[in-house]
């Protein structure tokens, strides 16, 4: 090999190990750039939370004093006189599932009895093993009116109304309401900062709508 050549392909090497750096780096920098803007979005939504809850917390129990958020519902139609004081996009209806299966099986032992007949015996299909998971059954909107909480998804509409609820429950970013009319529990996937602010709301439905019907 040449000195020209040999020029030339250490400065092709050159070239290249430049290029890979070069990627690299803007890789590095677009993954920071998006980690940052989650991190923004994140700090966004809890501030805006605490403002819901601090505004939640100030009517004393009162959903009147709420603001007025009817206008900003979608694919739901409200009662009359119904108003929603509390809205969260891109909600998920969350469902357990079972699945059982089988372990510790045999396979038994099989006899010829005649030419083309066998006789099968000992076999059993082991003792079953049942687990539970997570189902993601829809996603929309969840509202939470002077009446009831709505979950308007794609596929369904479910709702509870105020004076069924029978108690509000969270796990991290999940949000159970138990209800008197149903034998399963509504389950709901929010954020962390959102799931307080709308247990709360639920809180405060279902405290206005049982002191109405006492009144």
């Amino acid at each position: 090999m040449d000195s020209l050549s040999t020029v030339m392909m250490i400065v092709g090497l050159i070239l290249l190990f430049t290029m890979i750096a070069w990627r690299v780096q803007v890789a590095s920098k677009q993954h920071a750039a998006e980690a940052a803007a989650v991190e923004r979005r994140r700090i966004e939504e809890s501030t805006r939370a605490q403002q819901d809850l601090e505004l939640l917390e100030a009517t004393d129990g009162d959903i009147t004093k709420l603001p007025d958020l009817t206008s900003q519902v979608t694919g739901l139609i409200l009662h009359p006189g119904e108003r929603c004081f509390a809205i969260v996009r891109g909600a998920k209806h969350v469902a357990e599932g079972h699945r059982t299966r089988y372990v510790g099986g045999s396979q038994g032992v099989s006899f010829r009895i005649a030419k083309g007949v066998r006789y099968h015996v000992g076999g059993f299909s082991g003792r079953p093993v049942t687990t539970t998971f997570e189902a993601v059954k829809d996603t929309g909107d969840l509202y939470v009116t002077t009446e009831r909480v709505v979950f308007a998804g794609s596929r369904e509409v479910t709702s509870i109304k105020g004076d069924k609820i029978a108690d509000v429950r969270i796990d991290g970013d999940h949000l159970w309401l138990l209800a008197e009319n149903r034998k399963t529990p509504l389950g709901l996937k929010l954020t962390p900062a959102t799931a307080p602010v709308i247990a709360y709301a639920s809180r405060m439905l279902a405290e206005s709508r049982q002191t109405r019907l006492q009144a």
